[in-house]
């Protein structure tokens, strides 16, 4: 059985939504092209280490788009080649750090301060309707 249909039926026997396995088959076909590229000598850990270590490098690849490759890759070793890989060391690209401003009381107080300081504009005059038009 050719492992196109095998992995096609692997995905069949999971609850995977619609987007997730079209997206699994993207990194999975980027993956087979990059393994173009890569010596046979490696092992499956080195070969996808490699992998995702130039989504980072060189394609600037977001850490979510790296976690979706290898979770991708993950399944296609264990579940369609029956291998489940190892431990896989890869140079991952960082989420950017969620620094949350609250703004000082004293920057408070300036805010509120200076939008006392501004007039209120002039409300735009109303339509009226006549009757019987």
């Amino acid at each position: 059985m050719k492992r196109s249909a095998k992995c096609g039926k692997s995905f069949a026997g999971t609850t995977k939504a619609l987007a997730t396995e079209a997206s699994d088959v993207h990194w999975l076909r980027r993956y087979v092209a990059a393994l173009e590229d890569t010596p046979s000598t490696l092992s499956h850990e080195q070969k996808v280490e490699q992998f995702l270590t130039t989504l980072a490098q060189r394609h600037d690849v977001a850490a979510s788009g790296q976690e979706q490759a290898f979770n991708a890759i993950a399944f296609f070793y264990k579940d369609v080649l029956g291998t489940p890989l190892q431990n896989v060391d890869a140079l991952r690209a960082t989420r950017p750090a969620h620094l949350r401003h609250a703004p000082t009381i004293a920057e408070t107080r300036a805010l509120l301060q200076a939008r006392r300081s501004v007039p209120t504009p002039p409300a735009p005059p109303t339509r009226t309707r006549r009757r019987g038009a």
